[in-house]
């Protein structure tokens, strides 16, 4: 049993398109959470917003001060991100179980709070063995071409290793990929089930998230292109991007008249490229594991 790159790739489009109520729900609910976000920031995280918008303004080091809001995030999105994973692996394998929108806050969201944490664990963790692995080789190789005199072999000993890293950590990214839609299905946390199912398919995995990453880039761009737009009509051409593009955490988040307006925009953008970035998994997994027969 396998599955079409292009349908699979693309079918968060699909679903988006048949379920627009979902969408709206989401995209509201997406709306709230990032004006209660900000205020919260605003009103309890200043100072750690101060401190973060020197940061991005050039000052050295991460201070203290911003410790706080940064451990407040950390709690913060995880939880957020099991629910989303939650939803959209239950619109996927459960898609009769559609109240609440499809969200819920409860043992299924708890265990895939769990598995991400896990993948990224897994994916952190053989990224920093094969970076030192990387530079002790380096070492040894860069000792012996200078001595050698061919400093051109250290250069490109290192360009391979940076290259073997980024595709050791990209097929360890497909082959625990179903593992959300697995923890989901079998009610227990664990990346072996995707190991298991994703054999023999890393080629048209990659396919499949490819595709959706760039439909959803391409969402982005097409919304970025319009907000800066927007914000070149409102507040003139002479450093529109540049205004959009802020970097400054303690700047007001809603203070723009272009953001007033793209906001609901923003929200709805978000929520089509969660749909669009997430159920491919569930998709796949619904193939493989048989879990379902027939299209969605």
């Amino acid at each position: 049993m396998t599955f079409p790159i292009k349908g699979t790739g693309l079918i968060g489009w699909s679903l988006a398109r048949r379920h627009p109520r979902l969408v709206l729900i989401w995209s509201v609910i997406q709306l709230a959470e990032m004006l209660v976000m900000q205020v919260v920031a605003d009103v309890f995280f200043r100072p750690s917003l101060l401190a973060l918008g020197a940061v991005s303004a050039g000052s050295p080091g991460l201070p203290a001060e911003a410790f706080p809001l940064l451990a407040f995030y950390g709690l913060y999105f995880p939880i957020s991100y099991g629910i989303v994973f939650g939803a959209a692996n239950r619109l996927i394998l459960r898609p009769e179980d559609s109240g609440w929108a499809y969200l819920r806050l409860g043992r299924d969201e708890g265990r895939q709070v769990l598995v991400l944490l896990l993948a990224f664990a897994a994916l952190s963790g053989t990224y920093l063995a094969a970076g030192i692995g990387s530079a002790l080789l380096a070492v040894v190789i860069g000792l012996g071409a200078t001595a050698l005199g061919a400093s051109w072999a250290l250069m490109g000993i290192v360009a391979v290793s940076v290259a073997a890293m980024f595709v050791l950590v990209i097929w360890l990214s497909l082959r625990i990929s179903l593992s959300s839609p697995d923890t989901f299905v079998r009610r227990k946390v664990s990346l072996k089930g995707s190991w298991r199912l994703t054999k023999g398919h890393v080629w048209r995995l990659l396919g499949v998230f490819f595709l959706a990453t760039i439909s959803s880039a391409l969402l982005y761009a097409v919304v970025t292109l319009l907000t800066v737009g927007v914000e070149a009509l409102l507040g003139g051409t002479s450093g529109a991007f540049d205004r959009v593009f802020s970097l400054d955490p303690s700047a007001p988040a809603f203070g723009r008249p272009s953001q007033m307006i793209m906001l609901p925009l923003s929200a709805v953008v978000s929520v089509v490229s969660c749909i669009v970035m997430i159920t491919p998994a569930a998709e796949i997994y619904r193939r493989l594991a048989g879990q379902l027969d027939g299209a969605v």
